[in-house]
């Protein structure tokens, strides 16, 4: 047995392309099935069924999302089929073939108004906008489907050998003048260090079960304060200047202020202490590592 689970059962890993499950991927050990889009288009409702009741997997790990806030806004029934119908389903499948499912969800659920403290599991999501809504929707399909679930809400997520990230974004901006929100709280998560606390909780899988879980590194700041971190880190001559989320977010949709989640629980459960939000970024984006 390795990382929790018997080799010859199946584990299913949706969006396996991403940030997460590309990371995750590369480190699970077993019998991995990572279908194309072309061999299994989670937009076909149907196709999904179908190719569920081909296999019998042990685990699920939905990794698939609409996760660009903006165009959640503009293609609203994409992203609810995505972030809420296909995690109903998968849930459903889970339940009754009594398989475990482990959903990344958003520290988006919330609406950001409170004040210079994180938020726990224990809060209410009030999401502000169609993205968080959709994943929040996901999440309580899952829960009412009453499978073995471990939901792991996670924030700005990045990875150096991914384009589809703030960080890559920033280190490839050609403009003279960058301006990054100042007033907008969180702590990112590189994809490494997601897809190594996910392994070790696969490695409890039978015994966290149920659960939904804030997993983000310690420690926080604005998208500013990293920015600033990560081109000093790596020497890059930008000129960066802070600019109020109001300003910066006229045309795009409502994100929420304050973002933090507090992953104290998943720290307790696992008997770790994370690093801070920089350490990970260091270890992500070392100097002479990148060109």
């Amino acid at each position: 047995m390795k990382n929790g689970l018997i080799l010859n059962t199946k584990i299913l890993i949706l969006g396996s392309t991403g940030q997460i499950g590309k990371s995750i991927k590369k480190k699970i050990n077993g019998n991995v099935i990572c279908p194309s889009k072309k061999k299994l288009n989670l937009r076909n409702i149907n196709q999904l069924k179908r190719y569920l009741d081909k296999y019998k997997f042990s685990l699920i790990i939905n990794c698939a999302a609409l996760t660009n806030v903006n165009e959640c806004e503009k293609q609203k029934k994409k992203a609810f089929l995505l972030n809420t119908e296909v995690p109903d389903i998968l849930s459903k499948y889970c339940k009754k073939n009594r398989s475990h499912l482990i959903h990344f969800s958003t520290n988006y659920v919330f609406d950001g108004k409170k004040k210079f403290k994180s938020y726990s599991e224990i809060n209410k999501p009030s999401p502000i906008n169609y993205y968080g809504k959709t994943k929040y929707f996901g999440e309580k399909k899952i829960i009412k489907s009453d499978c073995n679930y471990i939901i792991l809400r996670v924030a700005g997520v990045y990875s150096k050998n991914s384009k589809n990230n703030f960080f890559y974004k920033l280190l490839n901006n050609r403009n003279k003048k960058i301006y990054i929100v100042d007033d907008e709280f969180i702590s990112p998560c590189s994809a490494n260090f997601v897809s190594d606390v996910t392994l070790k909780l696969i490695k409890n899988i039978t015994l966290v079960k149920k659960k939904i879980l804030h997993l983000t590194p310690n420690g926080s700041g604005t998208w500013f304060y990293y920015a600033k971190y990560l081109t000093k880190l790596l020497n890059r001559k930008k000129i960066i200047y802070p600019i109020k989320s109001d300003n910066f977010n006229k045309n795009n949709a409502k994100r929420p202020k304050n973002s933090i989640i507090n992953s104290n629980k998943i720290q307790k459960i696992l008997k770790v202490k994370f690093y801070n939000v920089k350490r990970y970024i260091y270890d992500e984006y070392k100097p002479n590592v990148i060109e």
